[in-house]
């Protein structure tokens, strides 16, 4: 079921063609980990410290 989804998203992804939609993606999705790593770290030294 997931795997049919998944396929399902990547051929959407592939008919429209469009390499700065997944281009915009990708670089939403870095700068979403960046932000998750920075938020964790800043609340783990405050955790450490406190």
């Amino acid at each position: 079921m997931c795997k049919d989804f998944l396929k399902g998203r990547l051929y959407e992804v592939n008919t429209v063609n469009d390499p700065m939609w997944v281009e915009t993606m990708i670089i939403t999705a870095s700068f979403l980990a960046i932000m998750m790593t920075l938020v964790m770290s800043v609340l783990w030294l405050e955790r450490y410290e406190g």
